[in-house]
């Protein structure tokens, strides 16, 4: 149960973040990349803080910590500055639906 729990507030948590990065972006007025940094920052703190309380402090490897960099910047960083910069661009009538 604690696991539906957890999953539904993340989805709670997933929707309100996604609502208010669409408003932020949709007057165009803030740099997509800031808007990144910002809203992965408030997430990562979060999951970092979360995670060292329930699993606390772990040794990786060499190896491990080269993807999880790799993993950070690649599928995440870059694919949520390009979801920001497109948010921006649609919100300037520069798509056109």
């Amino acid at each position: 149960m604690p696991g539906y729990l957890f999953g539904l507030l993340c989805l709670v948590a997933n929707t309100f973040g996604t609502l208010i990065g669409r408003k932020v972006n949709y007057k165009g007025r803030l740099d997509p990349i800031a808007v990144t940094i910002v809203s992965m920052g408030i997430g990562s703190t979060i999951m970092l803080v979360s995670g060292l309380l329930w699993e606390g402090i772990t040794r990786l490897s060499g190896q491990s910590l080269l993807i999880m960099i790799v993993l950070a910047v690649v599928n995440t960083a870059f694919t949520f500055v390009m979801l920001n910069y497109s948010s921006k661009i649609e919100g300037n009538g520069i798509i056109d639906h």
